[in-house]
């Protein structure tokens, strides 16, 4: 189709669609030539999920004839067979009493569309999206299309969907591009409407703005995550993207420093009663965890630690005069740490004096043999302590909720934690900038 007879059939449907009038429930038949499938289903997203909205059988006719006294939620819906093939796409928003009929070899290609002038649209952007694909200057039909009916949820997913357009200048830089996708991210995205949680592919848009595009540092976290929540206003969205984000980092990772992300949020609105995902049964587990998390957050004082060495004698974490300590838990046995422990050694041994820093650690394990086996092989010269000749004076496992090892703590002479992150170069960083 041509851009000029594209734009005819699309304001011409325009004009048409806002006063397209439609009964209670939903009834849609779809038709599909030469389909060898008994049953179709009618797949709905929400978020970043996929549910069976419907399912019809497909009679003599190759029709299939989804219909119910409800109404369907709008949205993006697929027309799927039992083995998750996609056949086709289609939009309910304003139309949901209508019929498709297609055949397995034109699918993308030709449709007939009867009582409903937005899946026409759909099915031309869609056919005018396939083209731009190898005709790159067809691109220009999406952009239009979204500025003749903005309030449609054709037009709020187009231009949710399209990436930042950056300005074109020489004059800026890398970082200065970064900068401007961020001030702009949200520009095309109607985020208040609850519409677009149930389309494909804008839910993860969102959500990849906080895990992707943003620096993984949790003040900036904060801060851009408080904005965002606090900016929006239907209740639905809100309770979407606040349990998505309290997931995200309330959840297990090896970046311990983002756990002020999730008690953040826990304190913000969890503890005032609004995060409704949180059922009474696990009220209480989730506050734990998250005091859990709370005393192990930078700036937290640590008890003082005693363990046994391989003399049997104790020692006491008070007593080392250094400026910083590095907590090192670990196993002879764990392939990661054997991997990690001799990197540390390299760090400590280059670093140890102009940082001022020493290592403490604590093997957890209780095999003599290959915890002293791996101190001697590779003549680990830092304090090492274990669980061999009796435990410490407190749970560490417990205490700094050590899931997998080896697992990291820095702190300062006063016990004052400054990162749970293994990353060597971070490390270097925070002690250089503490002197």
């Amino acid at each position: 189709m041509t851009l000029r007879k594209f734009f005819i059939v699309t304001i011409l449907l325009t004009l048409f669609l806002p006063g397209f009038s439609q009964k209670n429930g939903y009834k849609i038949q779809i038709t599909i030539s030469e389909v060898p499938d008994e049953i179709l289903y009618l797949v709905g997203t929400y978020g970043d999920k996929q549910f069976i909205a419907d399912s019809a059988t497909v009679n003599g006719k190759s029709t299939a004839i989804f219909k119910g006294e409800k109404a369907l939620p709008s949205g993006i819906y697929m027309v799927e067979n039992k083995a998750q093939q996609r056949y086709l796409d289609l939009i309910i928003d304003q139309s949901r009493h209508f019929s498709i009929a297609t055949s397995t070899d034109k699918l993308l290609k030709e449709r007939v569309i009867k009582k409903s002038p937005e899946n026409q649209l759909f099915f031309e952007v869609e056919k005018a999206a396939f083209l731009s694909f190898f005709f790159p200057t067809e691109t220009s039909v999406i952009d239009q299309y979204a500025d003749l009916s903005p309030q449609t949820l054709l037009s709020k997913f187009l231009k949710a969907v399209q990436p930042v357009k950056v300005p074109s200048s020489p004059e800026l830089d890398s970082i200065q591009i970064h900068q401007y996708q961020m001030s702009h991210f949200f520009d095309g995205i109607d985020v208040n409407d609850a519409r677009l949680l149930r389309v494909p592919m804008i839910p993860e848009k969102v959500f990849s703005y906080f895990t992707e595009l943003l620096p993984q540092q949790s003040d900036t976290l904060i801060e851009r995550i408080s904005a965002f929540l606090d900016g929006i206003q239907t209740k639905e969205v809100f309770d979407y993207y606040l349990e998505k984000l309290f997931q995200e980092y309330a959840g297990y990772h090896t970046d311990y420093d983002l756990d002020a992300v999730a008690v953040y949020l826990y304190d913000r609105y969890c503890a005032k009663g609004l995060c409704s995902f949180i059922t009474p049964d696990y009220e209480r587990i989730t506050w734990k965890k998250m005091e859990r998390k709370r005393k192990l957050l930078p700036g937290q004082q640590v008890p003082f630690l005693e363990a046994y060495d391989r003399e049997g004698k104790v020692i006491r974490t008070q007593d080392l005069k250094s400026a910083y300590i590095l907590l090192w838990f670990w196993e002879p046995d764990c392939e990661t740490c054997m991997e990690l422990t001799p990197a540390l050694l390299d760090f400590y041994s280059q670093f140890k004096h102009s940082l001022d820093f020493e290592v403490y650690a604590v093997a957890l394990t209780e095999d003599e043999q290959a915890w002293t086996d791996f101190i001697n092989r590779y003549h680990l010269d830092w304090i090492n302590v274990s669980f061999e000749k009796g435990f410490p004076n407190y749970d560490v496992i417990d205490y700094f909720d050590i899931m997998t090892t080896p697992n990291l703590v820095l702190m300062d002479r006063n016990h004052t934690i400054l990162t749970r992150q293994i990353s060597f170069e971070h490390i270097r960083c925070l002690m250089e900038q503490h002197k």
